[in-house]
């Protein structure tokens, strides 16, 4: 904890292959979150699984003096029956609870998440089922890619879909996931928040909200350096800003 506190940096991720399966002796990912608790930056977590997400994890969360509120819940699929070939051990319903949750608990948080397009096997009715869960879910961002077999995999065997078939369910699932997007940030237009200083280039500086709303502040701003900004408009992948304090 001593590292993490002597560092410049206002914003610590925790990441991994794997954090949700986090363990140091007899302490697991829960305990180092409360370990965090005062230590002056804002923590952000890397990418979780859903057999993380309870109530005495969300709330260990909550007692941080400064959580940054975004949840990249990995998914893949919104079909229960692509989420079993895929080994997957959760289903739709069981995501969907998980999100609900979350939501309780953090009602203004972003939930972020992957999925992929032309899984072996996948029919239109297990995509459909990926698209109607994007705004079920209420993502805040959608990571899509199209499924490629690899040799030696147990999907490999299985009856691929045709490439044409997959490059129009990404297509589907990209516009969704924008469409998606956009619904997020306009709850936030006009309001308040905080971001940190990241880049200035071709006019903006940009950086990002805790919720993780991509900000376009249109002058120089010092890198590093937290602002207060009132979020004015949709713009490009994210919202023009105004700083205020």
């Amino acid at each position: 904890m001593g590292e993490i506190a002597k560092t410049d940096s206002p914003e610590i991720v925790l990441n991994g292959i794997n954090i949700s399966s986090y363990g140091y002796e007899d302490k697991t990912l829960t305990d180092l979150i409360t370990a965090l608790k005062g230590v002056g930056k804002r923590i952000r977590l890397g990418s979780l699984e859903c057999n993380i997400i309870t109530e005495e994890f969300l709330n260990a969360l909550a007692g941080l003096n400064d959580f940054a509120p975004q949840f990249h819940l990995s998914l893949q699929s919104g079909s229960s029956a692509v989420l079993k070939a895929m080994n997957r051990h959760y289903t739709r319903e069981e995501y969907l609870e998980k999100c609900a949750l979350i939501y309780k608990k953090f009602p203004n948080c972003a939930i972020t998440t992957d999925i992929i397009a032309g899984f072996a096997g996948e029919t239109e009715e297990d995509f459909e089922k990926s698209l109607s869960i994007i705004e079920e879910a209420g993502f805040a961002r959608v990571h899509a890619f199209a499924f490629s077999p690899r040799e030696g995999t147990v999907a490999y065997k299985l009856k691929d879909v045709a490439p044409d078939i997959k490059s129009q369910r990404l297509h589907r699932l990209l516009s969704a996931g924008e469409e998606s997007a956009k619904r997020y940030i306009n709850r936030f237009i006009n309001t308040v928040t905080d971001f940190i200083a990241e880049e200035y280039k071709e006019g903006f500086t940009t950086g990002y909200t805790p919720n993780y709303i991509k900000v376009y502040v249109p002058e120089r701003l010092i890198s590093g350096k937290k602002y207060s900004i009132k979020l004015t408009g949709i713009f490009k992948d994210g919202a023009n800003a105004k700083v205020i304090g």
